[in-house]
């Protein structure tokens, strides 16, 4: 790698070919979820997922409803970049591409304020009502 392709952010825009969207929708309509949670809990979160919940979900993605080109069009409302950076400062570190979006404050005192997530994480959820998507 060119050390001039570190720390240059590159648009990108979030997608998902025809293929995938339709290999997913199969992949989902194949599991089967167990009928009962494998521990039984009176607080359904404590130790994992909540069963009700992920059967809900589960149910709303395998409906025609539900449109994946729907939600790629929320996320895609804002810049999204792609950012290749070392790991360190070691010269032998590892190069990792960071994904991150760029969303302007309306105020003109804003200070400026990144958040990063891993996987399977994502930072949508923890945007105000007001950039929710």
């Amino acid at each position: 790698m060119d050390a001039s392709d570190l720390n240059k952010p590159i648009p990108t825009t979030i997608s998902f070919d025809e293929t995938l969207k339709s290999s997913l929708k199969t992949l989902l309509k194949a599991t089967a979820l167990p009928k009962s949670p494998p521990i039984d809990s009176s607080a359904p979160w404590e130790l994992g997922i909540d069963l009700k919940w992920l059967s809900e979900l589960k149910t709303k993605f395998e409906s025609d409803e539900w449109k994946v080109d729907d939600l790629l069009g929320r996320i895609n409302k804002w810049k999204h970049y792609l950012v290749k950076m070392k790991a360190s400062e070691d010269p032998n570190s590892e190069v990792v591409e960071m994904h991150f979006m760029h969303i302007k404050s309306t105020r003109k005192d804003a200070i400026p304020l990144m958040m990063v997530h891993g996987w399977p994480g994502v930072y949508p959820p923890r945007l105000s009502s007001k950039y929710s998507i």
